[in-house]
Order: C-alpha cells, then sequence, then structure tokens
C-alpha cells in the first residue's frame, strides 16, 4: 500500500493589514508577523523614504525589515557651576568622519579632533568610537543598546549634537518670547519679521521699536514690542541629551571627496590632492557595480 507524505507549507492570510500594505506600496515581508508589519506600516508615515541621504537609510532599512534604533546618548561634560567645559562643544558624524568639536561656531578652528570610523582600528566598532569621545574629556556617553556595542560605527548615519531649526513661527502675544529650543548658537539665528530689524546685546539696551534681544541660553526673545504677524526665525541648538541613530545598513556617496579618499590612493600634484589609482577597497567596489556587465576592472 503507497503511503503518502504531505509536507506543509506556510501561508499568510491576506487580511486588512496587507490591505494598507498595498496602499502604501509596503508589501509584508515573507513569514513576517502581524505585531512587526503593523510597526513598519505606521514607519512609512514617521520616517519618509526618498532619494535624500537619509530617505535612502529610511526606506532601504524599513525595506528590508530592520530598524533605527538609538544606540548610545551622548552628553556634554559640565563644570561646577554647571556650564559646559566649552563655549559651544559638539559631536558631528559626518560620512567616514566623526568630527568632536570645542566650539562649533568656530568651524575647524573649533575641532578638537576628527576620528575616523571608517578604516580599521580605535574607532571602527561603536564601543571604540564611544571610547575616544569620552576620552576628549568634553563629552560622556551611554550604552541604550547593550547588544548593538561591537557594530561597526559606520552604522551611524550622518547626524549631529547640534539641530537646524528651518522656520519657526514667532508668538506674537508679547515683549517676551519663549523658543521651542534653548542653548541657540549664536552666530545661526536669522529673523525675518516687519518689526525686528536691530538686535542688541543686553536686555537694558532695548530703547526703540524694532531692537530686540536674545537670551541664547534660554531660548528667550525680548523686544520693545510685540512681534508683528508673519515674523519667523531660523536658528540651530545644541541638543545636550542626544540620542545617537543608527542603522544596519551603510550607505556612502560616491561623489564625496572624504568617501572618494577611502576609494583612490591619493597624489599630490602642484601642492594639490588628487585622485590616483582605486585602492583595493576602490577595486572591489568598482568591480561590484561592474558586475552586471561580463568584466571587471583590471581584467
Amino acid at each position: 500500500m503507497a503511503t503518502t507524505i504531505f509536507t506543509p507549507e506556510q501561508h499568510q492570510v491576506f487580511n486588512e493589514l496587507d490591505r494598507f500594505g498595498l496602499l502604501l506600496g509596503q508589501k509584508r515581508l515573507e513569514g513576517e508577523r502581524n505585531s512587526d508589519y503593523k510597526q513598519r506600516l505606521l514607519d512609512v508615515l514617521v520616517n519618509r523614504a526618498s532619494s535624500t541621504y537619509r530617505g535612502l537609510i529610511n526606506g532601504i532599512t524599513r525595506e528590508l525589515g530592520l530598524k533605527i534604533e538609538e544606540i548610545f546618548i551622548i552628553r556634554p561634560v559640565l563644570d561646577n557651576t554647571g556650564n559646559t567645559l566649552s563655549a559651544n562643544p559638539a559631536v558631528v558624524f559626518q560620512e567616514t568622519k566623526c568630527k568632536v568639536y570645542t566650539d562649533y561656531t568656530l568651524g575647524d578652528d573649533g575641532l578638537y579632533t576628527s576620528l575616523d570610523r571608517f578604516a580599521f582600528g580605535d574607532n571602527y566598532t561603536i564601543h571604540g568610537l564611544m571610547n575616544s569621545i569620552e576620552d576628549t574629556g568634553y563629552f560622556t556617553c551611554e550604552f541604550v543598546l547593550q547588544d548593538r556595542r561591537f557594530d561597526r560605527s559606520m552604522t551611524i548615519f550622518n547626524q549631529s549634537t547640534i539641530n537646524t531649526v528651518l522656520s519657526e513661527e514667532i508668538d506674537t502675544g508679547g515683549s517676551r518670547v519663549k523658543l521651542k529650543n534653548d542653548k541657540l548658537i549664536s552666530n545661526s539665528v536669522i529673523f525675518r519679521s516687519p518689526n525686528l530689524n536691530e538686535r542688541v546685546e543686553s536686555q537694558e539696551l532695548l530703547v526703540r521699536s524694532g531692537q530686540y534681544y536674545i537670551d541664547m541660553a534660554n531660548g528667550i526673545i525680548y523686544s520693545t514690542s510685540s512681534p508683528a504677524p508673519g515674523s519667523v526665525v531660523r536658528y540651530q541648538y545644541r541638543n545636550d541629551i542626544y540620542r545617537v541613530l543608527a542603522s544596519p545598513i551603510i550607505i556612502h556617496n560616491l561623489q564625496s571627496i572624504d568617501f572618494r579618499s577611502k576609494m583612490f590612493d591619493q597624489l599630490t600634484l602642484n601642492g594639490e590632492t588628487t585622485d590616483g589609482a582605486p585602492s583595493p577597497l576602490g577595486i572591489e567596489l568598482i568591480n561590484e557595480l561592474l558586475s552586471v556587465y561580463p568584466t571587471g576592472y583590471g581584467s
């Protein structure tokens, strides 16, 4: 007597979540549970995908069923009076570097150190990079996810402890206005207002119409009269409890001078640095890009 053996196969039953997924262009991953799928669908509306750097991070991470997560927290070291050790300390993750500033407003003159996250070494892992940031003496770091400590530090995408507000409407209800944020960066504040046109250096100097004073530490605007309707301000502010975000994916810009220095040997000609022959990494990446054709670099 013949024996028939049946092998069960998993089959996903179409439900309302899949219907929403069709509307949002987000299909369910194979074997994905309803709870996980629901979170990915909600993420579509929060972390928008686009052709920008952050948009690509958001889209690719979500499409692969991965997550953008808070990895660790950065805080500036304070002195006995509760002030930071330097004027405008900042940590900036930019391309292959982690830049630590003692005074962000001074640009390169305020740069304390630039840590290479790309090359294998002390800063290659998240844990190692945290130690290097703390070694500067200007910041402390605290883990949020211990199990990500040995991930590559390049999974931390471009971000900064200095945040930018492109346009904030100013309250017109009085001559004292509190902005949404404090710890403003002094040279970043730009007003667009019909009746705020002259900035003074202290509150005591407010004597005539159109003058205003900004309390940078507390994010407060003082003026001789209420700001006119339509008044807006653009500014940067220091985030002293900064939660560093990371994605398991790593994206590089092939047009970036910083990244090209990793892809190509650097030559100095007439005092200027230029790209030379591809480095071993560059050859590997070029061959990967050319892999859709029956050829390869150097063959």
